[in-house]
């Protein structure tokens, strides 16, 4: 989180936990105009006014964030032989949790009585390559839990390997 008196400087750009390496199935690029139909009160530190309440609880000035994942290796986990240039790959069950939120308010997860910015999850499978110690492809195929009207989905990402 950010804190102090310039925590929600408007030069800074919000916390967002829609990020695949947070909370999957949130991603900015997978909302639609549907689930963006409904107006919202002004809830944004900048004064704008947010027509998705959907998308817009994924902003603050701080977040909590919870992953749980079981992971296992592809081949060693099958007691199948490792295929020789192939990088590691592993597949794994995951749970995503979190929320954000502004100082104005504290979201119900920590004690507050903000409604709409209730902690956001989602659940799925997923296969991570190793590409050779740079970067890990990630494949998801994830439910989001908060979001009506979106089921099941593919996400696709690049992140790096550390």
């Amino acid at each position: 989180g950010r804190y102090g008196a310039d925590s929600e400087d408007p030069r800074l750009t919000p916390l967002f936990t829609g990020y695949q390496s947070l909370i999957r199935g949130y991603n900015s690029s997978s909302f639609s105009t549907i689930e963006c139909a409904r107006p919202i009160r002004n809830s944004s530190f900048l004064g704008l006014n947010s027509a998705c309440p959907a998308f817009d609880q994924l902003f603050g000035s701080r977040m909590l964030i919870g992953n749980f994942e079981l992971r296992f290796p592809l081949f060693q986990g099958f007691r199948l032989r490792h295929p020789a240039g192939v990088p590691p790959i592993q597949i794994a069950l995951f749970f995503d949790a979190g929320v954000a939120w502004w100082s104005e308010g504290r979201a119900l997860a920590v004690g507050g009585n903000r409604d709409p910015l209730n902690p956001v999850t989602s659940f799925g499978t997923t296969m991570r390559l190793n590409l050779f110690g740079a970067a890990i492809f990630q494949i998801d195929f994830v439910h989001p839990n908060n979001r009506p009207g979106q089921g099941w989905y593919f996400e696709f990402g690049l992140n790096p390997a550390f």
